[in-house]
């Protein structure tokens, strides 16, 4: 069954917004990412950008614990972690059974390095369960 804790949804969210290719990572998520879209993509250097993800919750989530993890080139280059009751202020945990989506507005600098970047995001419940795993690629090889 495909469940998902979906990262990120924006009332508002733009018509330019494009989807995004990811890969499920980890097993038996208590949520299965069906969409992530993002606005712009790839990401510009300089502005924001926002990620829109949505999915299935099969078991309700109560708390639990989120990471990020950004390379280039294989190299770490940014970790973030957080409570994932947090992660979303539109999302409130106990986050119920059912299609969610949540919503990340992220600020990409100015000099970012030129690469191509890996990006894992992953959750674990206050059970230790797997709450969700993705993994995605963007290539800023080139200037913008």
């Amino acid at each position: 069954m495909r469940s998902v804790l979906v990262l990120f949804v924006v009332c508002a969210f733009s018509a330019a917004a494009t989807r995004v290719p990811f890969r499920l990572c980890g097993s038996n998520p208590v949520v299965e990412v069906v969409t992530a879209d993002a606005d712009p993509w790839p990401p510009v250097p300089g502005q924001s950008f926002t990620v829109v993800a949505g999915g299935n919750v099969t078991h309700t989530i109560t708390g639990g614990s989120y990471n990020v993890q950004v390379k280039v080139d294989g190299f770490t280059v940014k970790t973030l972690s957080g409570d994932v009751c947090s992660f979303d202020p539109a999302v409130k945990c106990p986050v119920s059974t059912g299609v969610h989506r949540l919503s990340k507005t992220q600020d990409i600098p100015y000099l970012v390095p030129p690469g191509s970047y890996s990006i894992h995001v992953s959750a674990t419940g206050q059970d230790q369960s797997n709450l969700f795993c993705i993994d995605l690629s963007v290539d800023l090889s080139k200037k913008l």
